[in-house]
């Protein structure tokens, strides 16, 4: 690679929008319809390859359709209590009553939900009261993803892929654009009358995830680096069983197999690991509680190689066909040793926002799983997709409604400069340390150490670990485009690791997806509190604070 940068492209714009998925084409479907110009800055093809695109396709919408018992206070109690009451719940009532809306919206971008005789098939998993999952007929989330990209860009959204967004520019207490470069090394300067950050998860950051490539984590490191505060880091979600192939991880659909079907999860002594943890009746068996005894089973011992096995055989004959389409390609009925364990599926922590997706810097709306507080300690299935929709489209709208009133800011050029200075620092450097080694040396101890099951010393082998990763970074031989977008991608992930280790050293107790194995209780109301981390000076500083009412 050359020494320098290409010199910097500078392109402004009304709405600026980090992040291609769900989130991100809601929020430029919005931002259109209100009349605004929309720059959409995605690392991967936008509506490809994001989480959104690989999810199942289905999301909770309380409409009552099949039950007109449901409606949005159900739903906000479900998603409470599965949160285990540390959830903002100003923002969960938003999620809930605008929930069924989403449907219709998506109808009109031109997605096809499953019907039965022209009503809705409802799903019903474990968490929720009533029967309200929609599903598109593709039964993935390009069925989803795909129909929004072609509305937008149908509205006029223009679309920069292949980008990565590599700091905010801050100006007094505003966001006025961004700094982001591509795998050539040309760099671009976007100014933005307001700018949006739906940038997706962080599973990267862990050995076994199912999300996509780039969920390195970026937003919520960017989001750092400009002093907002995050909440709720140290929850991570895991779903419980995951298949493992070459060059793939694909999930198991255990509420279908194992709820619905009666599929048994079974260690390597053959025991029933479900009810050997209490896990008795179909609604106790959430993906938290399960993830966490199949993951007790492996750390104790009874595993095959850290996996476990799904017995099939165990689905009756008369529950087969309803089952036959959770299969995963390869098996079938009779296999009784389908070796699965948990992934990491999502992050329930994430930036500060308000009603108004609005975070504590003016200009600056974030939307989808970048944020923090509508989850909170654990997520309700379906409850995802939801949450990118309704909050994509309300950060879309406010975003738009500034843009319509504000000037277009000014950027320093010096701010620009450093950035760039601090990007080219990268370039050709003839360290010894491998960028890659680094990536899988960060992956095993934030899996070994920050997973589905701490404790306290754990958590300090993964900071310390985390720690002596920084400096090795310095060290890193850079020798192609691709070592490079990978030193930048980790800087990025250290910090969000950080992040997430120390928060759940904070948290002494068990809550939700957050389990202690040296403090296994929940502790209420003690800890019915939220873990705020945010940069001050060079610094990571930890606060708790009480759950707001």
């Amino acid at each position: 690679m050359s020494p320098k940068i290409s010199e910097v492209i500078n392109q402004q714009t009304d709405v600026l929008i980090i992040g291609g998925g769900g989130a991100g084409l809601k929020a430029a479907i919005a931002a259109r319809e209100k009349g605004s110009e929309v720059l959409l800055v995605s690392k991967s093809r936008a509506g490809f390859g994001n989480n959104t695109a690989i999810a199942r396709g289905a999301f909770a919408a309380s409409g009552g359709w099949r039950d007109s018992r449901d409606n949005s206070t159900v739903h906000e109690e479900d998603t409470l209590r599965s949160g285990r009451f540390i959830n903002n719940a100003r923002l969960v009532q938003v999620l809930t009553r605008n929930s069924p809306q989403q449907v219709y919206d998506l109808e009109k971008f031109g997605v096809n939900f499953i019907k039965v005789e022209g009503m809705y098939r409802l799903g019903h998993v474990p968490g929720h009261t009533y029967p309200r999952n929609v599903g598109c007929v593709e039964l993935i989330g390009t069925g989803l993803s795909f129909p929004m990209r072609r509305y937008a860009l149908g509205l006029g959204t223009k679309v920069l892929e292949g980008v990565i967004i590599t700091r905010l520019l801050k100006k007094g207490n505003a966001i006025v654009g961004a700094v982001g470069v591509d795998g050539k090394g040309q760099a671009y300067c976007f100014r933005a009358k307001s700018t949006i950050l739906a940038a997706g998860g962080l599973g990267q950051i862990y050995q076994r995830t199912n999300n996509a490539a780039e969920a390195t984590g970026d937003g919520y490191a960017l989001a750092y680096e400009v002093g907002l505060p995050l909440q709720d880091m140290e929850f991570v979600q895991f779903y419980p069983t995951c298949l493992s192939r070459p060059g793939a991880m694909s999930l198991v659909a255990y509420e279908h197999l194992v709820i619905i079907g009666g599929a048994i999860l079974r260690n390597s002594l053959g025991q029933n690991i479900a009810e050997l943890h209490g896990l008795t009746t179909p609604l106790d068996i959430t993906r938290d509680k399960l993830a966490r005894a199949i993951m007790l089973e492996i750390k104790a011992g009874r595993s095959h190689n850290g996996f476990v096995s799904l017995d099939l055989t165990a689905i009756p004959e008369s529950k087969r066909d309803r089952c036959s389409s959770s299969l995963p390609k390869g098996t079938s009925f009779e296999q009784s040793n389908l070796l699965v364990s948990p992934v990491v599926h999502y992050a329930m922590g994430g930036v500060q926002i308000n009603e108004r997706s609005e975070t504590a810097l003016e200009g600056l709306y974030a939307a989808g799983e970048v944020c923090g507080g509508i989850q909170g300690a654990n997520r309700l299935a379906g409850n995802a997709l939801t949450d990118i929709f309704v909050f994509g489209e309300i950060a879309g709208k406010g975003a738009a409604e500034r843009a319509g009133t504000t000037r277009m800011p000014n950027i320093d050029d010096s701010m620009v400069k450093t950035e760039v200075t601090r990007l080219e620092s990268w370039l050709n450097k003839s360290g010894k340390e491998k960028v890659s080694d680094l990536i899988a040396s960060l992956k095993k101890t934030m899996w070994d150490n920050v997973g589905a099951v701490r404790d306290e010393a754990g958590l300090k082998q993964a900071i310390a670990e985390i720690g002596e990763l920084r400096p090795a970074l310095d060290l890193v031989g850079v020798n192609s485009p691709k070592e490079w977008l990978q030193a930048l991608r980790l800087d990025k992930m250290l910090t969000v690791s950080e992040m997430v280790a120390k928060s759940a050293m904070m948290r002494k107790e068990s809550r939700g997806a957050h389990y202690r194995s040296d403090y296994p209780e929940e502790k209420d109301p003690e800890w019915r509190c939220n873990v705020v981390v945010r940069k001050e000076g060079e610094k990571m500083s930890l606060k708790v604070i009480p759950v707001s009412s």
